[in-house]
């Protein structure tokens, strides 16, 4: 995980294993909030969902980059 300053790379599947973020935001969240050698976990989903406490519902779909999920 490391920041960059490609706005475009962000959120995008750019390469086996990289997870890029804004360097402002990965400066923020790792240097103020995560501990050296925290346990982290990858978790693959092409498609989330989740519902908030105001009861919108959000949905998140990328391609299945890796062709795990059958009838995707």
């Amino acid at each position: 995980m490391h920041g960059t300053i490609a706005p475009i790379s962000v959120h995008s599947y750019r390469s086996h294993g990289c997870i890029r973020a804004m360097s402002g935001h990965i400066e923020q969240f790792f240097f103020e909030k995560v501990e050296i050698n925290t346990p982290g976990e990858l978790i693959y989903k092409p498609v989330k969902a989740a519902v908030s406490d105001q009861r919108k519902i959000f949905l998140e779909v990328h391609r299945d980059m890796y062709g795990r999920i059958k009838n995707l």
